[in-house]
């Protein structure tokens, strides 16, 4: 089986497996799986550009957001239905990635971040003061619905977790797409050496935008989604802690890797939902743990696997070659 198979198929077993069990369990648990799912899908839009093209942005928030924002002021205010909101949530998230990107394009590493957190606080302050007449302000946009699609109402929790499984499916294995595609080998290689790309012929510069673009693109779908399970959006999402949760969740998994920001977003919400049970400092627990996989598991959480295997294998070799020397 080739990779982007085994990636397909790892994809729909998640996806299936999330249907199942939210199938069997309370609504609580429905709307935890259809979040892990959603910001799943909005860390590996981030890892596109962050893990596979190196671009260390922090602004994802602002395209998450906008994409909420806009999926909500569709629905509420022009009366869209949930298709063509889908795809306006995606163009908002495109064209700000795209309008970030060639403004920030001239800078790398930390500048880029730099320049993109202050774009993103940017939009942030726009949405939330000089819009408020669309946006609510500080208060948001409560009421925002969930699709009715191909006749059937998904306003139940059971019913959106099946459209959100979905949607995780087409959008993860699309990634997985790119990803394996020469276009995502080139990413790979500008990732590692941009001057070499750039001697090979290969324009940098268009390859960083457009891949920023389709993480954005990607970003605003997972917000429209987003606000349609929350029913409700607000200037939080739009804010630098959101992109700073998200590039926490993709270290903490495994940067570069479909499957590693996931792994992230999984232990980032548990210890939200579980910790925050017991005490208001459960950031200081993930921050214990994210210090603990960056000196242990370099490769992130991805890489346990391998490392607890490797370490198996290793130690039965020095039994074996010590049972011999004996």
């Amino acid at each position: 089986m080739t990779p982007l198979r085994r990636d397909f198929a790892a994809v729909v077993a998640i996806a299936a497996a999330a249907a199942l069990v939210g199938t069997f369990t309370s609504e609580g648990s429905q709307y935890f799986i259809a979040n892990l799912l959603i910001i799943g899908m909005f860390a590996a839009a981030f890892d596109l550009a962050y893990g596979r093209a190196g671009i260390f942005s922090m602004g994802h928030a602002a395209f998450f957001g906008s994409g909420a924002y806009g999926y909500a002021l569709l629905t509420l205010k022009a009366g869209f239905g949930f298709l063509p909101a889908l795809a306006g949530a995606a163009v908002f998230g495109g064209m700000l990635a795209t309008i970030f990107g060639v403004l920030a394009i001239r800078a790398s590493g930390i500048y880029f971040a730099l320049s993109t957190i202050a774009m993103g606080q940017l939009v942030a302050v726009v949405i939330e003061a000089k819009l408020r007449f669309l946006s609510g302000g500080g208060d948001g946009l409560p009421g925002v619905p969930r699709p009715m699609l191909l006749g059937i109402d998904m306003s139940a929790t059971d019913r959106y977790l099946w459209l959100v499984c979905l949607a995780f499916t087409i959008q993860l294995g699309l990634l997985a797409l790119i990803r394996s595609s020469p276009y995502g080998l080139v990413l790979s290689a500008i990732r590692d050496n941009p001057v070499r790309a750039e001697q090979l012929g290969y324009n940098v510069s268009f390859y960083r935008v457009s891949a920023y673009a389709i993480s954005g693109t990607a970003s605003g779908m997972a917000g429209a989604y987003f606000a349609a399970l929350t029913m409700f959006v607000g200037p939080d999402m739009l804010k630098w802690m959101m992109s700073g949760e998200v590039l926490i969740m993709t270290v903490l998994g495994g940067p570069g890797t479909l499957f590693g920001p996931l792994l992230g977003v999984a232990a980032f919400e548990t210890a939200r939902s579980v910790v925050s049970r017991y005490t208001d400092h459960w950031f200081g627990f993930v921050g214990v743990l994210f210090i603990l996989v960056t000196l242990f598991l370099p490769a992130g959480l991805v890489g346990l696997w391998p490392a607890l295997r490797s370490a198996f294998f290793a130690r039965r070799n020095g039994r074996s070659q010590s049972a011999e020397i004996k």
